[in-house]
């Protein structure tokens, strides 16, 4: 029995594209190839420009409330933050008709969300905590943030101890907190080096990079530790200048086999002189600054 090219499901199907493509120009509404071909192509554009309109409204709306928050003397991303912080629920289409309709609203409206002033700031304003004010950290306190900041490779003490006062800790307690904080290496960094520095070392790649380190180490401070053993390593540790402290006297100790336990107590001590160290120079510099006011 031959197929049959002819019947009521085709037309159908032939009269539903034609409907679909009314009032297109010449063949793509006359034509079923061509109306086809006209709506697909049709579709494609369409969901790609829903896709922009919505983009584009986003960056209207953004326009409006940074115009509506400039009158009032605060950023867009500033008001945005203040507006999640404080638990308003309002998306950018509702602001950007409030910003429109209601240009100059209430006091109360444009109070809730803006960060506080120095003046507000209490008791570390003065000490240049605006810059990295505890809102601006977000959830972690300044005390946990130099602690971790103090344990970091290269920063360590010389960068800890500045940095919480910038925070707004007084002097004695970002000392101590960054002493801490980088006191932990030590015994970390001589427990793991070895193993790590064994796996890390069946890598090719790795292993290169681990040649080039040691040699820079090992020029740095090979000299002075072989001469003077654990006092050497304690001067290294000492100063507090880039490429010194408790992780490069750590590496150093695993690099020319340097007993644990009079290792550790090298580095100990060198911490704290290093600290010491910084402890004097932040407090000439936060004196200095103070008197120049």
């Amino acid at each position: 029995m031959p197929r049959a090219k002819t019947g009521f499901v085709r037309r159908r199907k032939h009269k539903k594209i034609l409907k679909l493509a009314k009032g297109y120009w010449g063949l793509r509404s006359k034509s079923f190839r061509k109306a086809r071909e006209t709506l697909f192509a049709a579709g494609n554009y369409a969901y790609a420009h829903r896709k922009q309109k919505k983009r584009e409204f986003r960056k209207l709306w953004i326009v409006r409330i940074n115009a509506a928050c400039r009158q009032h003397g605060m950023n867009y991303s500033s008001f945005m933050n203040g507006l999640k912080r404080a638990g308003i629920a309002l998306d950018r289409k509702v602001l950007a008709d409030l910003a429109v309709r209601e240009p100059r609203p209430s006091p109360s409206w444009w109070s809730g969300p803006r960060r506080p002033g120095p003046e507000g700031r209490g008791k570390g304003a003065g000490r240049g905590s605006g810059a990295f004010s505890h809102e601006r950290m977000g959830v972690i306190p300044p005390q946990l943030y130099v602690l971790l900041v103090a344990a970091l490779p290269v920063v360590e003490l010389r960068g800890a101890i500045p940095l919480g006062v910038a925070l707004g800790l007084s002097l004695w307690e970002a000392f101590f907190l960054a002493l801490l904080g980088n006191l932990l290496v030590a015994p970390l960094a001589l427990a793991l080096l070895p193993w790590v520095l064994g796996l890390a070392t069946r890598v090719p790649l790795l292993a290169r990079a681990w040649g080039a380190l040691e040699a820079r180490v090992r020029l740095r401070g090979e000299e002075q530790v072989q001469r003077l053993g654990a006092l050497g390593l304690f001067l290294f540790v000492a100063v507090p200048l880039p490429g010194t402290g408790a992780w490069s006297g750590s590496l150093l100790a695993v690099v020319l086999g340097l007993r644990r336990r009079y290792a550790l107590l090298a580095i100990s001590l060198g911490v704290v002189a290093a600290g010491g160290l910084v402890l004097l120079l932040t407090g000439g510099a936060v004196a200095g600054l103070n008197y120049l006011r």
